[in-house]
């Protein structure tokens, strides 16, 4: 029997039903967000008449054989984008999965497209294409406690802290983020994120609580951005860093900020996934690469996994590339029968 052709396109809002449809049958994850809560799906994917999502559709059937999600990082009239979901199924078409990284890649030319959270066997196609792939280094600084709950830690070890003169202050509102920080931060790494992604991404998304702080030096100027979320585990609690916005010399001098930022609120530690900041800086910054140690520090709260987690990334472009933890999908509210607004904190 002839196989139809296919063709790959922008999606609409009329195909909306037909995506979430193809997650529901197709996806990896089983019970998929997307598939019982439109409501995420837009607030991630659509802004306006505009999906983010291309689609690979039989040009007879209309059936799709694949998608790959979207978002992107700023307004700039070529913004940096972030891959967030991404499937195909069989085809007639056995390089479909290339086709709609490609489309993606040429609806947005000069700009760099990337992704953390893919998933290991996708990085062969991605280094075909060109791309650098790796693994996001894994960071942590521990509160020095008696007795860890969440975490697992057999050697315990704390990094010594140098007053510096920087603190951290807690922006409750996007307002005092765009009144406190000079724009030039954003600029400093790629891809390039502006005020309008850290308010869509951090104060009016759907699904977690996010805390943005800014990072100020001893003369009381915003040098840096950091986003991150905290989690509650039984009567336990620890802090997530998912984004930092600055340049990378200014975390080196936030050691005692750090400290201080942890004991006060109690967490039993904080960590900090990220590619683009050498080891010397995160060092002078207090934190530990968790990298082959007995230590664990879970990366899964839904439900609850006492494991290291490798979370592995591509980007299309190398140049001043600095990946995190919320670059892509992690950290979408993947919980599976929960609602979101029971489950703010994780």
């Amino acid at each position: 029997m002839k196989q139809e052709a296919i063709k790959v396109r922008r999606a609409c809002l009329g195909d909306i039903d037909s995506i979430i449809e193809f997650i529901k049958n197709h996806y990896y994850i089983p019970n998929h967000v997307f598939t019982r809560r439109r409501d995420i799906f837009n607030d991630w994917h659509v802004q306006g008449e505009n999906v983010y999502f291309a689609i690979a559709e039989g040009t007879e059937s209309k059936m799709i054989y694949g998608i790959l999600g979207y978002t992107l990082y700023s307004k700039a009239l070529t913004p940096d984008v972030s891959l967030a979901i991404f499937q195909t199924i069989k085809s007639s078409d056995p390089a479909l999965g290339i086709r709609l990284v490609l489309f993606v890649k040429s609806l947005y030319p000069d700009s760099l497209i990337c992704s953390s959270g893919i998933v290991p066997n996708t990085r062969g196609l991605y280094e075909f294409l060109g791309y650098k792939t790796g693994k996001l280094k894994h960071y942590y600084r521990l509160n020095d406690l008696e007795e860890y709950k969440i975490a697992r830690i057999q050697k315990k070890e704390i990094l010594p802290v140098k007053e510096e003169g920087y603190c951290m202050k807690h922006f409750h509102t996007i307002q005092a983020v765009r009144t406190a920080v000079n724009t030039e931060i954003f600029k400093t790494t790629r891809p390039y994120k502006d005020c309008a992604y850290i308010q869509e991404k951090y104060y009016d998304n759907i699904g977690y609580s996010y805390m943005v702080y800014g990072i100020f030096n001893h003369l009381k100027q915003c040098v840096g951005l950091l986003a991150g979320r905290e989690i509650l585990y039984g009567n336990r609690k620890c802090f997530k860093i998912v984004d930092y916005i600055g340049k990378d010399e200014e975390l080196g001098h936030c050691s005692k900020a750090f400290s201080d930022f942890i004991i006060c609120a109690d967490y039993e530690y904080m960590d900090f996934y990220q590619i683009g900041i050498d080891d010397t800086m995160m060092q002078r910054a207090g934190f530990l690469l968790n990298d082959g140690t007995e230590n664990i520090i879970p990366q899964f709260f839904e439900p609850y996994v006492a494991k290291n987690i490798d979370i592995f990334y591509f980007t299309t472009n190398t140049e001043l590339f600095h990946g995190y933890r919320c670059d892509g999908g992690q950290e979408r509210p993947n919980f599976i029968g929960i609602d979101c607004e029971d489950y703010k904190h994780g």
